[in-house]
This record gives structure tokens, sequence and C-alpha cells, in this order.
């Protein structure tokens, strides 16, 4: 893809393209892009803006009127079928990448704890979609209390803090960022002995007979949210911050030379 910024890279020849064309251009989005790389400047008039956005939005407008995909086959036959599988292996790669689980028999007198995949089509505010997202979660309300899991309370920054350290940032003239973690439940520790069944569409990704033994936090187990803070706070911990003795969630550490804070905000939802 080209990377350009602004008209003046592209303003070397200007032609108005007809409606008839655009139509008959597969992917007009393409188009354009081709025009602009090539110094080609685009001018759309109403009519062809039309066919523009026509072109552009007929390969996205039976995802306008669809809803989500409850289940991987719904997903796998729509048009989107492909991008929907790439996100799922993405998804399942995740779980590889961070060692989630193990292949192992299930031991005599235990039972698994299903899973399912979550499909989810980001949009804009014209519901037009952006992005596809896959999760892979268990199902937790068939968890038992004191065999699955024992606790599963974990901390969070209080709002009216978030908003105070942010009017003493503004006000200060402090540099802020945010972080979001992908995938953060993945890679707390789980101490419990869980055994998963693969979800639906994708049994065949373990050895027949075999299931899911967990070494890292799922999203939807009730002990995830805790397993990820505990790996959390022990990270910062060892990059030498301190909590704040008003909120646990609020994190702060002073340079050696005084000169400079750094403050941190835990909020997981």
């Amino acid at each position: 893809m080209c990377d350009w910024k602004g008209k003046e890279k592209f303003v070397k020849a200007r032609w108005r393209p007809s409606a008839l064309m655009l139509s008959a251009i597969g992917n007009a989005a393409s188009f354009i892009s081709l025009c602009m790389c090539i110094g080609v400047a685009v001018t759309l008039n109403k009519l062809v803006a039309h066919a523009y956005y026509s072109t552009v939005l007929q390969g996205v407008a039976y995802s306008v009127m669809e809803d989500d995909p409850k289940t991987l086959d719904k997903a796998l036959s729509r048009r989107d079928r492909a991008a929907w599988w790439d996100c799922v292996m993405l998804e399942w790669q995740s779980f590889i990448d961070q060692g989630v689980f193990e292949e192992a028999d299930l031991p005599p007198g235990r039972r698994t704890i299903d899973t399912k995949i979550v499909l989810k089509l980001k949009r804009d505010t014209l519901n037009i979609p952006l992005k596809y997202k896959t999760r892979i979660v268990a199902r937790g309300f068939q968890q038992e209390l004191g065999v699955d899991f024992f606790e599963s309370f974990s901390a969070m920054s209080h709002l009216v803090s978030v908003r105070a350290l942010l009017a003493l940032a503004a006000s200060k003239g402090w540099v802020t960022n945010q972080i979001d973690v992908q995938t953060a439940y993945l890679y707390g520790d789980i101490e419990e002995e869980i055994y998963l069944s693969p979800p639906k569409g994708l049994e065949g990704m373990i050895p027949p007979g075999k299931v899911m033994h967990l070494r890292k936090g799922v999203y939807g187990l009730s002990q995830s949210s805790r397993s990820f803070y505990k790996l959390l706070i022990k990270t910062l911990k060892e990059f030498g911050m301190e909590p704040c003795t008003e909120d646990e969630c609020i994190w702060k550490m002073k340079h050696d030379n005084g000169s400079e804070l750094m403050v941190a905000t835990v909020w997981m939802t």
C-alpha cells in the first residue's frame, strides 16, 4: 500500500473520471489509491462520489445489514468467511504463543469446562465494519467454587482517582499515555487444575481424546482477571514502583534525581 500524506504528493495531474468508469472498477478504493500513488489527483463530484461509495460499500453492505454471527459455522457461511477464519486463527495462535494450555488426557473423576467462540464486528459511527474481533472464552458459569476457583476479586482504580490524576496531569503539564494489553488474561498463571474442551469448530486443533490442560488464564474464567492482576502488580514492583496509600491501584515511582515522577493507574475491564 502506498504511503502518502497531503495533496501535494499527487497533484501532478488532474482529471475527472466518469461515474460509469468508477462503477466498472471492481474495487474503487484500490483505484483511488493507485491514482494517488502514481501522482494523479481524482476530483470527485456528487455523481462520482456516489459511484465510489456505492462500489466501496458493496462489499460490506451485507455486514451492515446482518448481525454479528453467533457461531463459527454461521460466520463461515457468510461472504466474509475468509476474514472471520483468519481472525479465529489469530486468536488460536495467541493461545499457542502464550502457552495457554497443554494437550492432556482427562484424569478420572474430572470434568471439562466448555468453551465457545465469540465473534464481534467492530463498526464506526455509520455502522460500517472496521475490524473483525474474535475471542475464545470459557463458560465460567460451569465452574464450581472451591474446586475450579477459590478467589475472583481483582482491584481496580476508582473512577474519581482516575479523574483526579488526569486533572493533576493537565495542570502540571505532565505527559500522559495509555497502554492497552492485548489478550491480557492469557498472561496470568492459573494455579487451579482446570481442563477445557476445544470450542465447536476447532475440535480438530488437538488430537482426538485429548483435552486442554490450562496453564494460563482464559477469558470467561472467574479467576482470570485476578491472575492477570497479580502478574501486573508483580511486574510493577519489579520495575520499582509502589502503590499509593489512598488507592492501591495508583502506582508511583520517583527517579533518583527527584525531578521526574512516573504515575500509573490500573484499570481493568
